[in-house]
């Protein structure tokens, strides 16, 4: 299931009651996916999705 999104909150009646219901939500922000679930992972942790992305988004140059 995906969906938008108002204020870092899920949009629509639908996608509020699937947060609450389902085990693993992963939010996109900025080309890195940050796990909102209790399964895995240090609060804060993040997967990179597109690491050229997150470069070009970013002031950080590559070496």
């Amino acid at each position: 299931w995906i969906s938008q999104e108002k204020k870092s909150q899920p949009m629509g009646g639908g996608a509020v009651r699937l947060k609450y219901i389902c085990d693993m939500k992963i939010r996109v922000v900025g080309y890195k996916a940050y796990c909102q679930g209790r399964a895995i992972g240090d609060p804060g942790s993040y997967y990179v999705v597109w690491e050229d992305g997150i470069i070009q988004t970013s002031n950080n140059l590559p070496k």
